[in-house]
């Protein structure tokens, strides 16, 4: 292939730090991909989800307060030997998920009655169910000033300009990347669900904020469809790959939620958020919107599915790729292909 149709790229998602006796272990991927440099012309890296784990408690000896436990967390990750080396080596781009801010994290705060608040502080107040709004407001802080691409501040070629305070944007595909590529914030900007509020007749809560900011921005929801509708409108990308990457995926699909869609709200990715995922299909099947490629991470488990989005009458194809946990040493937190429907 021409140089202008080839795209390669480093995907990973999901390292746990282990205890401290694992640093070595949970850097050594890095090596990996490191060595792989040397052989492959890769154009960019990707980790698209759990950079970190502020939630982990491995050292029982860890007497930090949990502020540090993200600030910390980062300083740690980033300047392990291995990792450090491989961001100094090629352009890296991230996705955030829910150990950047705690496990499952999905829109609520314990101090506005969602969740009971425990009395005390330090580790008991890092899980999902007791953190509260200022907990959750620090860890995308910490994240935006770890992990942000700072895109709001300044343009970037065609790539559309993200609202202020944000982790999602586009790349540009005419001078930074040879196709077109969105970083979607699947997991801090989510709404609670809540049963009640379903069954009060409330709208579906979105995974995505919609419409435009205070300061007249589009929000991530209306510049993610914007931006596919223009990619599929400009014959220059129309027939080529679109690649948009989340913390979060839409396929495999549980075997339990097949069996019984009633359970969606226990679905921690799009599936868990009808609104969202429907206005996205909506718009890639209105619009035509050819060979998207879905990029995620989150299962421990890497795959590849092909995805036949309908409404109504029309049908258009799409495509998932599961990323691998760069270290997920622990069995139970990984996903099994046989926990899921490929036929579905």
């Amino acid at each position: 292939v021409g140089a202008a149709d080839r795209f390669a790229f480093l995907l990973g998602s999901c390292r746990y730090p282990g205890t401290p006796f694992e640093a070595e272990l949970s850097d050594a991927v890095f090596q990996g991909m490191r060595s792989r440099l040397e052989q492959v012309d890769f154009d960019l890296a990707f980790f698209i989800g759990d950079q970190i784990y502020a939630d982990a408690y491995n050292d029982v000896f860890d007497a930090s307060v949990w502020r540090d436990r993200y600030f910390g967390s980062y300083r740690k990750a980033f300047n392990s030997e291995h990792m450090k080396q491989l961001l100094g080596s090629l352009p890296v781009h991230f996705a955030m998920d829910d150990h950047e801010i705690v496990d499952n994290w999905s829109g609520g705060f314990a101090d506005e009655g969602t969740s009971p608040l425990r009395s005390g502080s330090g580790p008991e107040l890092l899980t999902y169910g007791k953190i509260n709004r200022d907990q959750v407001e620090f860890a995308h802080k910490a994240a935006r000033l770890n992990m942000s691409s700072a895109r709001e501040k300044r343009e970037v070629g065609v790539a559309p300009k993200p609202a202020a305070h944000s982790m999602w944007y586009g790349l540009d595909h005419v001078g930074e990347v040879n196709f077109p590529c969105f970083v979607l914030d699947s997991r801090g900007e989510r709404e609670l669900r809540a049963i009640a509020r379903h069954e009060a007749g409330e709208a579906l809560p979105r995974m995505l904020r919609e419409g435009t900011n205070d300061d007249g921005e589009a929000e991530q929801l209306q510049a993610f469809l914007q931006w596919l509708s223009a990619v599929a409108g400009n014959p220059a990308t129309a027939d080529r790959p679109k690649f948009v990457f989340a913390g979060q995926v839409l396929a495999p699909i549980e075997r339990q939620l097949v069996d019984c869609p009633a359970l969606f709200r226990r679905d921690d990715g799009f599936l868990g958020y009808p609104g969202t995922l429907h206005a996205i299909i909506e718009r890639i099947v209105q619009d035509g919107v050819r060979n998207v490629v879905f990029v995620g991470g989150d299962h421990h488990m890497s795959s590849v599915a092909e995805l036949t989005l309908r409404l109504g009458a029309q049908q258009v194809t799409a495509w998932q790729i599961v990323g691998s946990g760069l270290y997920s040493p622990m069995p139970f937190a990984n996903a099994r292909p046989d926990g899921f429907r490929w036929d579905a």
